[in-house]
Parts: structure tokens; C-alpha cells; sequence
């Protein structure tokens, strides 16, 4: 033990402090992977309820087409009463 000077002890240390930051680019990297991969996820979802809410637009627009392509008097004939 006594052949460890002051300047391994400061080399390790420094060895150590590099190894941290390579360790903390890759947690960075990965954390970044899986926040772009939860945003295309949710890129995804919010493009499905976009088609969903175009679709349901266009069954309100045919309802209303069809609501107001209904008489609003009653046509009450003969003709149609005896059928």
C-alpha cells in the first residue's frame, strides 16, 4: 500500500470523474432515446384522435343535412294517411 503516491490517488480520482461523465452522457442519451420515443408515441395518438374527431365532424354535418331536409310543417293528406 505504501507504493500509492498522492498523484495515483489524484489520477484515479480524475479516471473516476471521467468514467462518471461518460456514464451520465449515456443515461442522457438513453433518457433523451425514450423522450423522443414517448413523443412519436404520443405524435401517433394525437394523429388518431385527429381522424377520429374528422370522421365524427362529418357524421354531425350529415346529421344536420338530414335534419334540415325534414319538413318542418306536417303534410297531412289523404293520400298519405290511407297508406
Amino acid at each position: 500500500m505504501s507504493d500509492v503516491t498522492d498523484e495515483d490517488i489524484s489520477n484515479m480520482e480524475e479516471r473516476l470523474a471521467d468514467a462518471k461523465a461518460v456514464a451520465d452522457a449515456s443515461t442522457t442519451a438513453e433518457v433523451i432515446k425514450a423522450l423522443n420515443l414517448e413523443v412519436a408515441r404520443q405524435d401517433a395518438s394525437m394523429a388518431k384522435y385527429n381522424r377520429m374527431i374528422a370522421e365524427l365532424q362529418k357524421q354531425v354535418a350529415n346529421l344536420r343535412d338530414i335534419r334540415d331536409a325534414i319538413p318542418t310543417t306536417c303534410s297531412r293528406t289523404e293520400e298519405v294517411e290511407q297508406v
